[in-house]
């Protein structure tokens, strides 16, 4: 037998599969939309923990100063189809530092990869070995191509954790439910 769920804006009633139609019980939207959020909640910060505690710390990221890793955050967001949970590098988290950046868009080019085409330039050095040149240098730079790999911590954490994800929603949902 299965059960499938579903939320309308006024009433939403759990039907078995079993029968044409069969009801099984009515159920309050309101106190079932408050379960995803507790179980969203408690899933988000599960997931935030996990990433910032095995990925960025040598599982597939090593730490290097912290940026990254402080900037995961989580939030849960009501929407028009209910409750939806995030966990990620936000925009408006800078970095410290004498040019703030935000760290965003540091853990997209982690999370995905990047291959950057520099085009064919001219360089000029003004110090070599950290001395200053009486002279400045100029020098020709031929095109190539910069290739930053695919580190995945944020699609691969969620991977890895669905079924206990899965678990907390389902535990939130039924603690609002019998509460």
């Amino acid at each position: 037998m299965t059960i499938a769920v579903t939320l309308r804006s006024t009433s939403a009633t759990a039907q078995a599969q079993e029968g044409p139609g069969a009801v099984l019980a009515q159920i309050d939207p309101q106190r079932y939309a408050q379960g995803i959020r507790i179980g969203l909640t408690d899933a988000t910060l599960m997931l935030q923990r996990y990433i910032q505690a095995d990925k960025l710390s040598g599982q597939v990221l090593n730490n290097q100063t912290g940026t990254l890793r402080r900037s995961i955050n989580q939030k849960v967001e009501d929407g028009d189809n209910g409750p939806t949970g995030y966990v990620g590098s936000f925009a408006g988290y800078l970095t410290p530092g004498p040019h703030p950046q935000e760290a965003a868009g540091y853990a997209k080019i982690n999370e995905y990869g990047l291959t950057v085409e520099v085009p064919e330039h001219d360089r000029q050095a003004t110090m070599v070995f950290g001395r200053k040149l009486r002279f400045p240098i100029t020098e020709h730079v031929r095109a190539y191509s910069a290739h930053y790999p695919q580190r995945s911590f944020l699609r691969s954490s969620l991977t890895e954790r669905r079924p206990a994800i899965t678990k907390l929603i389902n535990a939130g949902i039924k603690e609002a439910m019998t509460s």
